[in-house]
């Protein structure tokens, strides 16, 4: 799996994170590696759109992540 960043304007993309697993990967550690992979990006000063995380990851997963709070900077 390659995590990558896409800028809403811009032709560039920048890989964040590859990872590499033998067989599938359960819900809840897929959903750890997105939101973390959200959180450094969002703390490295990348604007994340958090609509679109939780849609992927459906809003079951997030919740079961309880500490996590996504909210986007407007």
């Amino acid at each position: 799996m390659v995590v990558l960043f896409q800028p809403f304007t811009g032709n560039w993309t920048q890989i964040l994170g590859v990872f590499a697993s033998r067989g599938n990967v359960k819900e809840a550690t897929l959903s750890k590696i997105i939101v973390e992979t959200t959180i450094l990006a969002e703390q490295a000063g990348l604007f994340v759109d958090t609509r679109s995380i939780i849609n992927f990851l459906g809003q079951g997963s997030v919740v079961k992540l309880k500490a996590i709070n996504i909210t986007g900077r407007h």
